[in-house]
């Protein structure tokens, strides 16, 4: 009988998980090794199973080898008591049986001599296939325990990510809950609140983005060139949000303060993390009434220049009025005229 002597391989070509250029410890890593070894257990179940199958189907031809030669075997023993009956009759006119005979019981001899050789074939065949059947056996089990280590990985990854997200939305919460207790201006409460939520984002993102894509090899070398990149391409950006930190200061300025920025002389109706907006007035000398323009200045003249600040010692600004007096008039009278028109027109603002 014939029979292939192919016996069923995994593919040995992955041995591993692929490379990648992401930190063994990121989320993508983890679901990459996670798929190749579900790959890989997949082949190595399928090779398993091919190699039970081909061992049940040696078993069949080692039965159907075995039964026949256990008939060739009564035959053997049937020609063997014939040819010697034949000879020990010793008649001449029996001779050309006695040859016939004797060359069925040689042929039957050494049928049955290949047929034991193909069931000891058969036999060390069967028993490799089921080492080799054990052996996909055991590398299965391997594959399995690191496959379910990677899967505890992934799992424990999301569950980083869930975290992350529940923590900022309570940081939301309890952020918008503190501001409500805080004496401060509304617009400078509202842009503290926007830069908190920002930085807190900010911070979110950044550890979801390390969890998914892990930590990159060259840490500080990237850190150190990304920020050199930044504070280069982002100067102006920058020095204008410290200086929104100096004007929020105890020498800085609030809204409706009356300023003087870089020669531009106005009241502020806006201080933003940016820019500072002033509402433009004429000159101080002149009666100071706005012009109805809006100067925007970026906030960077509060740390690289300088500003004038004509409300820090009360809420009022010296003005000067000039009338012609005629020598014959009393000029005491004008003035107490004066002073009580001024009187009554700022009285809701003593209040």
């Amino acid at each position: 009988m014939e029979h292939g002597n192919e016996t069923p391989r995994p593919n040995s070509g992955a041995t591993g998980p692929p490379a990648t250029v992401f930190s063994p410890d990121s989320l993508i890593a983890n679901w990459r090794e996670w798929s190749a070894l579900r790959e890989k257990q997949g082949r190595l179940q399928q090779a398993r199973q091919d190699a039970s199958r081909k061992a049940a189907a040696l078993s069949q031809d080692h039965e159907s080898v075995e039964q026949h030669v256990r008939e060739e075997q009564a035959q053997k023993q049937e020609l063997a008591q014939r040819a010697a009956s034949l000879l020990k009759m010793g008649k001449t006119e029996n001779g050309a049986n006695s040859k016939q005979a004797a060359a069925a019981a040689l042929s039957s001899v050494r049928h049955l001599s290949e047929d034991e050789k193909n069931l000891l074939d058969l036999d060390k065949r069967i028993q490799d296939l089921g080492q080799l059947g054990a052996t996909y056996g055991q590398w299965s089990a391997s594959v399995g325990s690191r496959q379910q280590a990677s899967l505890h990985a992934v799992i424990k990854s999301a569950f980083w990510i869930v975290l992350t997200l529940l923590l900022l939305f309570f940081f939301g919460r309890s952020i918008d809950q503190l501001f409500t207790r805080v004496n401060l201006e509304h617009k400078q409460q509202i842009t503290l609140r926007a830069i908190v939520h920002f930085t807190g984002q900010v911070l979110a993102v950044l550890v979801i983005v390390f969890v998914i894509f892990g930590s990159p090899r060259q840490m500080s070398t990237i850190v150190g060139l990304a920020g050199a990149g930044l504070t280069v391409a982002l100067k102006d950006f920058i020095v204008s949000f410290l200086g929104w930190f100096v004007l929020m200061g105890r020498n800085g300025i609030r809204v409706g303060d009356w300023v003087e920025i870089k020669g531009v002389r106005g009241e502020v109706i806006e201080v933003g993390l940016l820019r500072t907006v002033l509402l433009e007035t004429d000159n101080w000398a002149a009666p100071g009434h706005p012009t109805g323009r809006q100067v925007a200045f970026v906030n960077s003249f509060a740390v690289e220049g300088y500003y004038f600040n004509f409300s820090t010692s009360g809420r009022w600004l010296w003005d000067e009025i000039q009338l012609l007096i005629p020598s014959s008039v009393d000029p005491y009278a004008i003035i107490e005229k004066i002073s009580e028109i001024v009187t009554k027109e700022t009285e809701r603002n003593t209040q």
